[in-house]
């Protein structure tokens, strides 16, 4: 099926667009005019304060059976990444349950000529599950992950939810309006704008019982939070209801002292303005009393309540620093999924750099200690964690060695349990104790090769988007 649209008048401003990778730029985010920013985080907060939310549950990763999948195509891609990109589209086809749908958004007629030629030569049966939307929004990347996080609606089968957040990068090109065409498109699944929360689709995962969040989205949420209050009448109200809802008092800070971080505008090498992250030389630690807390960390709180109210889950922020420990936590990788999975509701295979050893280890950007935070942060909370090799690339064109980002369905079908992963692969000895792992928690592997688009920082879940699930968790 191929759908085309014209494109709409939006009121978004998209900076400059060149073509680049996904990253490296874990330290920025995206530019909100000051004006928006304020509307936004009054919505967001007049909301939570009310009790207001969507209903809906943020899917678990490690539940269900892919039954809706969303995918996007352009020339973003090219040569052996475009091909490898394909080829994945044919695996999943043809590996996933045969009424699964599949939604593509492209950007150009030569996507859905490719796509269409692909699936010829591929003899992809029941095309008609295949539906391409082409709407005619020219800067797309290949990124269906980020700009939206996908949901469920409880006790309503079939009928699901996409939360269109503020994304926490600006290289997605006009990925941000691809979320409205596909709930156009698809009548049983709901849009809905929660804007004044910064996060990536990649940045936040979930199992059955609680969802994670990266450190980086908390705190680009809360600088946002406290740039979108600093002018706005709603705050004095903010105050209030945090002090009766804590029984704490804020102290105030200088917009300046806020925070031991701030952002500043940089433009990068392609012509794309962001804010990148530094330390803050005007910060002040305030002087508390018993029975208070600082600005900062009220904003802290707001947006791990956000997040919770979001999702309807419970959430856990990874990456946090542990002020117990001399080294300086982050998180270890740019988006959570690079770096961890959650494989049911007790464990978690999370990425290990020591467990790598082909090409580029002498180079390796990665930091153990990081990793080795993450794996803690679980254990703490009484997961049952299992390493897997991974392996940052130190140079353009290096291939980002990740087998945490992939897609997995776990469901029962004829009295029978089924566990299936779509995990990248890339040629290297690594990959051999990558699907032993898998295999030895009962998963069927179908490897993919992606060792050309992982150049561009993405794996298949960062090409991928669930806009349904069976067995809704």
């Amino acid at each position: 099926m191929i759908i085309s649209a014209s494109k709409p008048q939006l009121n978004q401003v998209t900076a400059r667009y060149g073509k680049p990778t996904r990253g490296p730029a874990p330290d920025s985010v995206r530019l909100t005019s000051p004006e928006d920013a304020q509307r936004e985080v009054e919505e967001s907060l007049s909301h939570l304060m009310a009790g207001k939310n969507s209903g809906a549950v943020q899917f678990a990763d490690s539940h269900g059976r892919v039954k809706h999948l969303a995918l996007m195509l352009s020339e973003y891609v090219e040569e052996g990444a475009r091909e490898q990109v394909l080829n994945g589209y044919s695996l999943l086809f043809k590996n996933m349950e045969p009424d699964t749908k599949f939604t593509i958004a492209v950007a150009a007629d030569k996507d859905r000529q490719d796509i269409q030629q692909m699936m010829n030569e591929n003899h992809i049966e029941d095309q008609g599950r295949i539906q391409i939307l082409q709407p005619g929004v020219p800067n797309l990347t290949v990124w269906a992950r980020d700009m939206m996080v996908p949901q469920f609606k409880p006790g309503q089968p079939g009928q699901t939810a996409l939360e269109a957040q503020e994304p926490l990068h600006n290289w997605h090109g006009d990925d941000s309006q691809i979320p409205q065409y596909i709930t156009q498109a698809n009548p049983n699944i709901e849009l809905h704008l929660n804007k004044g929360i910064v996060t990536d689709g990649g940045d936040t995962q979930s199992n059955t019982k609680e969802s994670f969040v990266g450190n980086y989205s908390l705190e680009a949420t809360e600088n946002k939070l406290h740039e979108g209050l600093q002018h706005s009448a709603l705050k004095p109200e903010v105050i209030s209801w945090y002090e009766a809802q804590t029984g704490k008092d804020v102290v105030e800070t200088p917009q300046n002292e806020t925070f031991p971080f701030r952002f500043v505008p940089v433009t990068t090498e392609s012509g794309i303005v962001i804010q990148r992250k530094e330390a803050n030389p005007d910060y002040k630690a305030p002087i508390l009393q018993a029975g208070q807390v600082s600005e900062a960390q009220m904003y802290d709180d707001l947006s791990v309540k956000l997040f919770e109210a979001q999702f309807n889950k419970p959430v856990t922020i990874m990456g946090r620093d542990n002020p117990d420990t001399p080294h300086i936590e982050e998180p270890a990788t740019d988006h959570m999924d690079m770096g961890m999975t959650p494989v049911d509701d007790n464990t978690f295979f999370v990425g290990d750099p020591s467990l790598y050893n082909g090409p580029g280890v002498d180079r390796n950007r990665d930091n153990q200690e990081d990793f080795d935070a993450y794996a803690k942060t679980l254990t703490d909370k009484g997961y049952n964690v299992i390493r897997l090799p991974h392996h940052e690339p130190a140079q353009p064109g290096d291939s980002y060695i990740t087998y945490n980002n992939c897609l997995m369905e776990r469901f029962e079908k004829d009295g029978r349990e089924y566990r299936r992963v779509f995990l990248p692969v890339y040629g290297q000895d690594s990959d051999n104790l990558a699907i032993k792992t898998w295999e030895g928690q009962g998963f069927e592997v179908v490897p993919m090769p992606l060792e050309h688009l992982t150049t561009k920082w993405g794996g298949l879940r960062c090409i991928s988007n669930w806009l349904d699930r069976s067995d809704a968790a």
